[in-house]
């Protein structure tokens, strides 16, 4: 779909008294909730060692005093306002006194074969075929094909309890990998080897069945590669990426730590729960949103914690009054828990909470502020576990929730709800899928959680197939890793700017905010990308 002559002008912020007009659907991420469930209802994923990423960021220091306007006007020095159409930085001239910050691209990996076609950065060319004589270079390498091991998720169990995902079962699941997995190879395979899927089905409530079929996968399968989409999290990810040596490639960011103990193995079309989380706190300061407020942040323990914790402290350092609420992992702790949090931050007068929870949690904690006479809140979500900034998310959210509800994603949700055009990226995956898979994808449908789904497998197979072919005509599972960290800028379905460069495989450059509206029960962007102060 081609872009609009001119950029559509997105709304400011409204004021939490403003009638909003109804809009008229969004992409929903019901199935993302997958992700977000295995924390509420899941068994327990072991902790890990504390994080040892760094996050680079834009200027280091605190916000100074005075970068704290209301939105959506970005006021901190360096901050670099990006076309919400295109990614691109705006116009000199349309910068809050900052010029546009171009896009870097990562220095390919020593010893790293490169494609001849491609400029830096651009993705690979559908079929492209290094030079040379193809072997049998790897596990799951043959000169004519490459097998690559799928996760398939099982959601019975889940929805047994209560969960409501509906709609995606394994069998969908595989009919939409193996639309892009046909397309590839369609098209040339990746380097001229065609792309064998292996299929194997988890539970989304059993982190051991994650785990078997890791090995399975490894020892049995003898995969090169793994990819995911839907709700793989917590310990297995290290089965797959640090003991069995496989690239584990999938949407949603894992806890930061990971990627440094499997070497860069864990490869993610989005940030860190780290950058995830500074991101969201930084951007909220930058525009204004905690001036005067007293926040409250409910986040989880275990192997999430040392992530939660660098966010709590980045808040303290830009001088945040916080009140915290920690949540077990453990479903049966978190529910008991949640009164007491909710109780708490209502009687220490807490203005805006940060919900750093899943779907199940966040709504019993919102049903509990309810219960406290005058007590009124405003909320914050980001993109931990996706479904936080996702139409699912809030689907069952009680209407107090939006009184005044944010989000700080970078994710293209709710694009079409104002006027913006469909992403080239996405629409290409929308348009594989309508015609390999039978759909008739709707970006803007706010029941249906398939065009979300679609572009984001479509997404972690086309960084499969670019990094593949920047491996040259025999890629090796180590040297794919350094091929993927030479990547540099490329196109993300479903996501604003992003970036894979040297010691860093998760991506995304940019945030957003976007405005919970309970007329439609829809997130709709409120401000363009600007640069993220993480990356």
């Amino acid at each position: 779909m081609n872009a609009p002559a001119s950029t559509p002008s997105l709304p400011g912020l409204p004021s939490r008294g403003r009638t909003y007009a109804v809009m008229a659907g969004v992409v929903a991420t019901t199935l993302a909730l997958a992700v977000a469930l295995p924390l509420a209802l899941g068994d327990r994923p072991s902790d890990t060692a504390g994080s040892t990423e760094t996050a680079e960021f834009g200027d280091g220091a605190p916000l100074a005093p005075g970068a704290d306007s209301p939105l959506p006007v970005p006021t901190m020095s360096g901050a670099v306002l990006l076309d919400p159409v295109t990614g691109q930085p705006l116009p000199a001239e349309q910068q809050p006194g900052a010029a546009p910050a171009q896009p870097g691209v990562a220095a390919p990996a020593p010893g790293v074969a490169q494609p001849a076609a491609p400029a830096p950065g651009a993705p690979a060319q559908p079929g492209a075929r290094p030079a040379g004589r193809r072997t049998a270079s790897d596990q799951g390498i043959t000169p004519d094909a490459v097998k690559v091991g799928i996760f398939l998720i099982d959601f019975s169990r889940a929805n047994d309890l209560g969960a409501s995902v509906g709609g995606y079962d394994p069998a969908v699941q595989e009919r939409y990998a193996r639309a892009f997995v046909d397309e590839i190879n369609a098209t040339g395979g990746i380097g001229g080897r065609r792309v064998v899927p292996v299929f194997r089905k988890v539970d989304i409530l059993s982190l051991q069945s994650m785990r078997d079929a890791c090995v399975s996968f490894g020892q049995t399968d003898k995969v090169f590669a793994v990819a995911q989409v839907l709700g793989v999290y917590g310990d297995p990810i290290l089965v797959c990426a640090q003991q069995q040596k496989l690239p584990f490639l999938a949407n949603d960011g894992a806890a930061s730590s990971y990627y440094t103990q499997s070497k860069n193995y864990v490869i993610t079309t989005q940030p860190s729960t780290l950058r995830t989380n500074l991101n969201m706190a930084r951007e909220l300061l930058r525009l204004g949103e905690m001036k005067d407020k007293k926040v409250g942040v409910v986040y989880y323990d275990g192997y999430l914690l040392e992530d939660n914790q660098q966010m709590l402290a980045e808040l303290r350092r830009n001088r945040v009054d916080v009140v915290e609420g920690q949540l077990s992992l453990s479903t049966a702790d978190a529910l008991r828990q949640l009164p007491v949090i909710a109780r708490d931050f209502c009687e220490k007068k807490v203005d805006l909470v940060l919900l750093g929870t899943n779907k199940l949690f966040a709504e019993r904690f919102v049903e509990n502020v309810d219960r406290s006479p005058g007590c009124q809140l405003e909320y914050a979500v980001s993109d931990f576990d996706f479904a936080m900034a996702g139409d699912s998310f809030i689907s069952g959210m009680p209407p107090s929730f939006f009184r005044r509800a944010l989000s700080v994603t970078a994710s293209r949700i709710g694009e079409g709800r104002v006027g913006i055009a469909e992403q080239p990226a996405a629409a290409k995956c929308r348009s594989v899928a309508d015609r390999r898979a039978g759909t008739r994808l709707d970006r803007n449908s706010a029941t249906r959680n398939d065009y979300f789904n679609v572009t984001a497998i479509c997404g972690v197979l086309q960084v499969l197939r670019d990094g593949m072919v920047k491996a040259g005509p025999n890629p090796t599972r180590e040297s794919f890793v350094a091929a993927v960290q030479s990547m540099g800028t490329f196109e993300n379905p479903g996501y604003g700017p992003s970036t894979f460069r040297a010691g860093r495989t998760h991506s995304t450059d940019a945030v957003r905010v976007t405005q919970a509206f309970g007329d439609c029960k829809c997130w709709k962007p409120q401000t363009p990308f600007a640069t993220a102060a993480f990356r």
